[in-house]
């Protein structure tokens, strides 16, 4: 009876690991397309992606925080609790990153 019992949990605990990391992942890859649009729209409405691009690998997270605020006070269409998906979006991009440069 123990036993069953032992394995029951164990099946329980890997299967529950599974899906909460499942949505996770899940989670993480919609934040990421969903700064990669914004990023794509807010900052090529008042110019052009290559100056974004210019900037990839190059500033720090504090300077993408600094940069992604300034455009905000300038209108840029990122909405407040999104702001910080978008800077750590930024930083983690390498230079010449598709689909941000084209």
């Amino acid at each position: 009876m123990k036993a069953g019992i032992a394995i029951f949990l164990g099946i329980f605990l890997i299967a529950a690991t599974s899906i909460v990391s499942g949505v996770t992942t899940q989670t993480s890859l919609d934040d990421a397309d969903n700064s990669e649009s914004m990023v794509l729209t807010a900052c090529a409405k008042c110019h052009g992606i290559d100056k974004v691009c210019k900037k990839l690998g190059k500033k720090t997270l504090k300077e993408w925080d600094r940069t992604v605020s300034r455009m905000i006070k300038k209108g840029a269409d990122i909405p407040g609790d999104k702001k910080d998906t978008v800077i750590e979006y930024l930083f983690s991009l390498d230079p010449e990153s598709k689909p941000v440069c084209p």
